[in-house]
């Protein structure tokens, strides 16, 4: 198995499905409702697996729409800090702010 996250991902999905298949299964010797529960925990297992790739998804989307953001902040920081015309303010403004005018310039 390789370490590409669609590999694994993957892996994980098998095994996790393979495992409530497993727990599905009535096992002899054991009562109904032993068997019952071993049912309905399988089918727990799936459900929240399921969620939780679907919460892992929404923060890788959400991840990147604050990368994306800090970038938009950042030119607009850059931005603020090189104009040359009202050079004076605008560095007074950035330092007020805390911010850094040089870094990340591109």
């Amino acid at each position: 198995m390789s370490d590409d996250p669609a590999s694994v991902q993957a892996f994980e999905w098998e095994t996790t499905m393979a495992f409530a298949n497993e727990l599905a299964q009535p096992w002899e010797g054991m009562g109904a409702m032993a068997n019952t529960q071993r049912r309905l925990a399988a089918e727990m297992i799936v459900k929240l697996y399921n969620r939780c790739t679907m919460e892992a998804q929404h923060i890788m989307e959400i991840r990147q729409q604050v990368k994306d953001l800090r970038g938009e902040r950042d030119e607009a920081r850059r931005e603020l800090c090189g104009h040359d015309d009202f050079i004076g303010g605008a560095m007074l403004e950035a330092n007020r702010r805390g911010w850094d005018c040089f870094k990340d310039s591109k």
